[in-house]
């Protein structure tokens, strides 16, 4: 019902009403005093005394001063009202009449209320299932990729070390052949270790990412209620991974000392002694250390872009999910 309508049904407020209302207000001043008396004393409680008081009763003595209050202060108070409920006017027809459109507006209300968190908690719903989909297809794919990287890694860095262990025998006499002294094709000495933390690093990258997979392929699909603790889980072996293929990268790089082995094949001594080795392929152990290094580089990249990716979107659906938990207490 329309507040125009409401207010007809309490005060009345139809054509009739209204016209006979304006004919009384623009009547003669001896009626209009008459009907001013007249309302004054069908309603007592608009009289000015001690205990009640009405809005043109200003202050404690009035505007005469001769009852009421101080004249510094005007006191104005509030009584009762011709459809309070002192008269009995909700036991009335017009106040049930008020009383059950009131709960019926009420009534309406909540049902919207309700629709909308319905609807609200839908949408949610719904994202929070398509960040999940995207989490596991991200995560997922990464993992491939770093697999992949890793393999790579680790095969590039063995046919390295391949080359210098089936050539380290390899020598030449300098003057007459099978006299000393001898020219070495490497180092007599080489510096392997690089290599060999470049293999373990490729080693355990591989192990944690199939690790990953495995339990994010069955977090996905089978332990949907997990999630929580996969996102930590994940996060923490991006983490690793990153701060691994950092270390593993800077390593391979910075322990060049010109013995070890990645240093050694790029280096000029090795395309000396080229001419004089032709069966070793120096230039094919070069070009298989440089690969391990900038595919360490690429791995580490991946895995910092993946982890501040994976952060962004985990931190997002907590703040979609806790919204609907909000919403579920509250539908509950």
């Amino acid at each position: 019902m329309q507040p125009r309508q409401l207010s007809s049904v309490i005060y009345d407020d139809t054509g009739t009403s209204q016209r006979q209302r304006s004919s009384s207000y623009y009547s003669g001043g001896i009626y209009a005093s008459q009907r001013s008396q007249a309302y004054f004393q069908s309603y007592p409680y608009y009289r000015v005394n001690n205990t009640s008081r009405r809005m043109d009763s200003p202050g404690r003595e009035g505007i005469d001063h001769k009852s009421g209050g101080s004249k510094d202060s005007l006191g104005y108070t509030t009584g009762s009202g011709p459809y309070d409920d002192d008269f009995g006017f909700m036991e009335s027809q017009r106040g049930i009449l008020m009383e059950t459109q009131l709960d019926g507006a009420i009534e309406e209300i909540d049902l919207d209320k309700e629709r909308f968190e319905r609807e609200e908690l839908k949408v949610l719903r719904t994202k929070d299932k398509q960040f999940r989909n995207g989490l596991c297809i991200l995560r997922f794919s990464a993992r491939l990729v770093n697999m992949l990287l890793s393999l790579l890694v680790g095969i590039f860095a063995i046919d390295a070390y391949q080359i210098w262990e089936q050539s380290q025998y390899h020598k030449i006499s300098r003057g007459r052949p099978g006299t000393a002294p001898y020219i070495t094709a490497w180092p007599r000495k080489p510096y392997t270790l690089p290599v060999f933390l470049m293999i373990g690093f490729a080693a355990a990258s591989i192990l944690i990412t199939f690790v990953t997979m495995v339990v994010s392929s069955c977090t996905c699909r089978r332990l949907p209620h997990k999630d929580g603790k996969f996102d930590i889980f994940s996060c923490v072996s991006t983490g690793i991974l990153t701060a691994l293929w950092c270390l593993a990268a800077g390593l391979y790089h910075g322990l060049k000392t010109g013995k070890d082995l990645y240093s050694y094949s790029c280096g000029r001594v090795a395309l000396a002694r080229t001419r004089h080795f032709p069966s070793i392929e120096f230039d094919s152990a070069c070009n298989m250390h440089q690969l391990v290094l900038w595919a360490s580089v690429a791995a580490f990249i991946l895995n910092a872009i993946v982890g501040l990716g994976e952060m962004v979107v985990v931190v997002k659906r907590r703040t979609i999910r806790k919204d609907m938990g909000l919403l579920e207490k509250l539908k509950v």
